[in-house]
């Protein structure tokens, strides 16, 4: 009350706007106390106490005091008495000028806004704001266009509307009216609320709420906390929804605000059932409805039906949500026929239909309602339209149609800033895949499944969790992939222990017992295919050996492709070529004449050859006169490794006539089997070549397969490094770019006691520094904007593992700061979060920059520095270790030229020559994209030459640069250095004496002993 009076400024001439008359009475003046702070009803007493006096003038007196409470009636939802009202003062009509009919018009079209005429409630509005435009009464040519703008909304015209909203907030500011303004912003909420704004909406109910607290406007008040329980709801913020409408009701039934208090127990009654409480949202709903009804509440007696709809849905009641939606539907459609609570009613209506199996209906009522959802802006039921449309499709057999919709559906709730919603989507679309047995059809189901999980998580909404894993644990097993089937079951059994979840109990535990089941057969059928393999892989301990292992692999394939006749061949040990050492079903002479045609044809490759209806192939026309096949398919598989051809297997299959005996799933295997046996063979070859059988290699170590090198220097630093990395000491890589410091990074924690923890990587200079900060420390829900959930940081991800701080150099002051007190305490405290959480993480970092010379500049702190220095390695750049130049170039040839499907044959002494010459300022990073570039630029089968080298590299080979000089400063710190060594032997390492002795100040000397780390 207090704060309202402090207003009367916002009046001033334009809040006098029942023109410029001054007020008849005390009771009147009161009486206009009390309305502006939204005392409607002892307003009304004192009005009405006015009304009777009998010296009043029919006009202006008279007039205005009917007006206002007619005012009182219609904001306290009598829409009867306040026609009542309007009625009496049109009575002294004709006498009135243009401007007091404004007046009247206006309030008329308030009326019909409320009983849901929006054409009549637009026409009477303009009728108005043509009468006052040109008026002096700013704040009431702003309620108008405040009118127009909702009448406009109702109607689904959202640009209209919006262009009004923005019109009547500039004439309340004009006017300086803060109440306006908040009537203004509470209605812009609603605007962004059905664009799904949601943060927009929030902010713009948010300046209205807090607008309203500070004006006292109890009415008000009450009006945005309803709007914003509407947003929390379609938000799934439901108890914070619950808590707003409950506000909004017990404000209203206190002020005897009949329209709000129905609409907040629609909302309440609708937010309960969607809640899961759906008794209690039933007794608010049908209080809703009979005060709807009383008090003739158009919308609100629509909405009461199709949220009683809604109540049946949920509770399986078809029949009676049919009833209520069609009746909802009837009343929608008399407000407005193309309005939002007609899209609502038809999306919940083809939901039944669906449901009920009238999917034709249901198609019909998709195609009007996404119409009229795109004409009136209520783009918030536009995922489900598409949802229930895929699903529709899905039964009437069109699954390809199915799909497409309901991705259009998460697309839908993607950009509308639903995730729940479109979780949902993902799992509904993972169902219809698991009709498809296509791999790529069940991998998209896959990746859905998957990134629904994640939304879910970050939700908190077990039970939904537990669905997604279910669906994903069936599409695992339709791929084969058994073991994450069952990590998926685990998962929603881990999810389940919770009591809300304990029903999922029983039906997850027969999941598990299903996979379980499958694995089993699985893993017979594999043994029983792949039992041999001991055999071979051990072959290579003796010739003897190997044939055996051999001879059951040939059985095997012979019994597995169904086949007539097989054998394989292998280098003779006696003399140069192949010896067939193994063969079923076909004669030693037929095997060998096989064998010979085979290694005498032009380019051979490694690739498998089918030669299909032998009787009429001429390729190998002679060859079957020969030995006397007549009929099948001759399947060859090439035995190779390491570009050296080591044997070949060969198989005789009989079909079909025209028609290849051999499947791909037959090639697949014998490549597979192929392979395993080049390596045995290979094992044995060289073993004989070199007079020895083979000891069983030491693995240079788990941790450094991926690096590659022969230099003296870089092998030092990785024996240092494997004797770091069983340790908990603080590793600091430094070299340039590309040198290879994430490599040795990770290979320090393959090498260390953690390597079955987590092994975390994060660039400290892509993150700007407050994200870096929430990314590696973690943040709790509310510490800053958009915060809306707790996280985990990085740091907590990698407990118990490895953490690698690449960059570091790039991190701010602040965040060294905070990861040094991290190092210092193994704590972390998450932004917003008073708690210190210890973690157990191995921290490393790398760097490309001088640190040390940073902390001289003072851009990196000293006390951090040295917390990270605890064991320093530097990676030589690939300049200074030419050694490895053709070995990485070997390695990359072949990985790109596999990733490219660009087959080349190695490169020219030219090329490498040049490589050779390069001074390599990217260093192994930079070698990698000259070696792509180059094979992209090859032909298949090309040398790599220097016609396909980069222009850089030819450049930097043909004038090759000089010897950098040394600079001035360097030649100085390197002179300081030497005489700062020379005193401290000379002194004993008294450093007082050192200092007077180079003629420097103490605390100089001993930063420049810092500096040039001088022990």
């Amino acid at each position: 009350m207090s704060d309202a009076r402090d207003e009367r400024e916002w009046l001033k001439k334009e809040r006098r706007d029942e023109a410029r008359e001054s007020i008849y009475s005390p009771g009147e003046e009161i009486g206009e106390m009390h309305f502006n702070a939204e005392n409607f009803t002892t307003a009304l007493e004192y009005f009405t106490n006015t009304l009777a006096r009998p010296e009043l003038t029919p006009y202006p007196e008279r007039f205005r005091i009917l007006l206002r409470v007619s005012d009182c009636h219609r904001k306290r939802g009598d829409f009867v008495s306040a026609e009542q009202f309007l009625r009496e003062a049109r009575a002294v009509r004709a006498a009135l000028p243009d401007e007091a009919i404004g007046r009247l018009e206006y309030r008329e079209g308030y009326l019909l806004l409320w009983q849901g005429q929006y054409d009549e409630a637009l026409k009477t509005a303009f009728a108005a704001y043509r009468k006052l435009k040109q008026s002096e009464s700013h704040g009431e040519v702003a309620y108008i266009q405040l009118l127009i703008a909702n009448s406009y909304q109702r109607l689904g015209l959202v640009a209209e509307a919006e262009e009004f909203f923005m019109d009547s907030l500039s004439s309340y500011r004009r006017a300086e009216d803060r109440v306006g303004i908040a009537y203004v912003y509470n209605s812009l909420g609603l605007l962004h609320k059905n664009a799904c704004r949601w943060t927009r909406a929030l902010a713009s109910l948010s300046k209205s709420l807090d607008l309203a607290k500070t004006l006292g406007l109890s009415h008000h008040l009450i009006v945005v906390q309803l709007n914003l329980g509407v947003v929390y709801s379609k938000m799934r913020r439901f108890e914070d929804a619950i808590s707003a409408c409950d506000a909004a009701a017990l404000g209203a039934e206190r002020l005897g605000d009949q329209i709000s208090l129905t609409r907040a127990l629609l909302m309440l009654g609708r937010t309960q059932v969607a809640r899961g409480l759906p008794g209690r949202g039933e007794k608010a709903l049908l209080r809703a409805q009979t005060m709807a009804m009383d008090f003739g509440y158009p919308r609100e007696l629509a909405l009461a039906d199709e949220y009683l709809g809604e109540l049946m849905i949920a509770r399986q009641d078809y029949r009676g949500a049919r009833a209520n939606l069609d009746a909802a539907l009837e009343k929608a459609r008399r407000l407005a026929p193309e309005g939002d609570v007609v899209a609502e009613c038809l999306r919940r209506l083809a939901d039944v239909q669906y449901r009920t199996g009238d999917f034709t209906a249901a198609l019909a009522s998709i195609e009007e309602g996404l119409r009229i959802s795109g004409q009136c802006g209520e783009r918030f039921e536009t995922g489900f339209y598409h949802r229930t449309h895929a699903l529709c499709l899905a039964r009437l057999g069109d699954i390809d149609g199915a799909l497409r919709a309901m991705s259009l559906s998460t697309d839908a709730f993607e950009e509308n800033a639903n995730p729940y919603e479109k979780a949902v989507s993902q799992q509904m679309l993972a169902r219809i895949c698991t009709r498809f047995r296509t791999e790529g059809v069940l991998l998209k189901a896959k990746a859905a499944l998957a990134d629904s999980v994640v939304v879910l998580a970050r939700l908190d909404d077990s039970r939904a969790q537990i669905i997604s894993h279910a669906l994903l644990c069936g599409i695992e097993r339709r791929l084969g992939n058994y073991d994450d089937a069952l990590l998926a079951v685990y998962e929603a059994d881990r999810l389940a222990a919770d009591e809300e979840c304990a029903r999922f109990r029983r039906p997850i535990a027969a999941l598990r017992r299903r996979v379980e089941t499958q694995m089993s057969s699985a893993t017979r059928r594999v043994l029983d295919q792949f039992s041999v393999l001991g055999d071979i892989q051990g072959g290579a301990r003796s010739r003897d050996q190997l044939t055996r292992g051999l001879d059951a692999t040939l059985r095997l394939m012979i019994e597995r492709l169904g086949a007539r006749a097989a054998f394989i061949a292998i280098p003779s040990s006696q003399h140069r070529g192949m010896q067939v050492v193994v063969r079923e079903g076909m004669p030693a002479r037929d095997a060998n004449a096989i064998e010979s045609w085979y290694s005498k044809r032009p380019d051979p490759s490694r690739s498998p050859l089918v030669i299909s209806e032998l009787e009429s192939n001429p390729e190998v026309a002679g060859l079957c006169g020969r030995i006397g096949l007549t009929s099948g398919t001759l399947l060859f598989q090439d035995l190779g490794f390491d570009q050296e051809r080591l044997g070949l297997m060969c198989v005789h299959k009989e079909g079909e006539p025209h028609r290849s005996a051999v499947t791909q799933d037959d090639l697949h295997f014998v490549a597979a089997y192929s392979s395993l046996i080049s390596l045995s063979v290979y094992e044995l070859v060289r073993s004989e070549r070199k007079g020895k059988t083979v000891r069983p290699s030491r693995s240079a170590g788990r941790g450094f397969q991926s690096i590659l090198t022969e230099n003296r220097e870089m092998i030092r630093l990785l024996n240092l490094a494997e004797r770091v990395a069983h340790s908990d000491a603080t590793v600091l890589l430094q070299g340039e770019t590309g040198t290879g410091k994430g490599l040795i990074a990770y290979a320090v924690h393959l090498l260390s006691e953690r390597r079955d923890r987590p092994f975390v990587h994060v660039n400290c200079a892509a993150l700007p520094e407050h994200l870096l900060e929430s990314e590696l420390f973690g943040h709790v829900r509310g510490a800053f904007t958009n915060a809306y959930f707790d996280k985990d940081g990085l740091l907590i991800e990698a407990n118990g593992g490895t953490i690698f701080l690449d960059e570091i150099g790039k991190t701010s002051m602040a965040m060294q700061g905070k990861l040094l007190q991290f190092l210092d305490t193994g704590k972390v405290r998450k932004v917003g979060s008073n708690e210190m959480m210890a973690v157990d993480v191995r921290v490393v970092c790398a760097s490309k920059s001088n640190l040390l010379k940073m902390v001289d500049e003072g851009r990196f702190l000293e006390d951090f520095f040295y917390r990270i220095n605890d064991f320093p390695l530097t990676v030589p750049p690939l300049r200074e270790r030419k050694e490895d130049i053709p070995l990485l170039m070997s390695h990359y040839i072949d990985k790109l030229s596999r990733e490219l499907e660009r087959p080349v044959e190695g490169a020219s002494p030219e090329f490498i020559g040049r490589l050779g010459e390069y001074h390599w300022p990217g260093n192994v990073r930079e070698l990698e994209k000259v070696i792509k570039r180059a094979i992209i630029l090859a032909e298949d089968g090309d040398t790599l030459d220097i016609r396909h080298l980069a222009p850089e590299v030819m450049r930097s080979a043909e004038t090759e640069p000089a010897p950098r000089e040394e600079t001035l400063r360097e030649r100085i710190e390197q002179i300081e250095q030497v005489m700062i060594l020379e005193a401290m032997r000379r002194l004993d390492g008294n450093k007082s004496q050192v200092a007077v002795h180079l003629g420097i100040s103490y605390p100089n000397l001993l930063s420049k002993i810092k500096r040039y780390n001088i022990q």
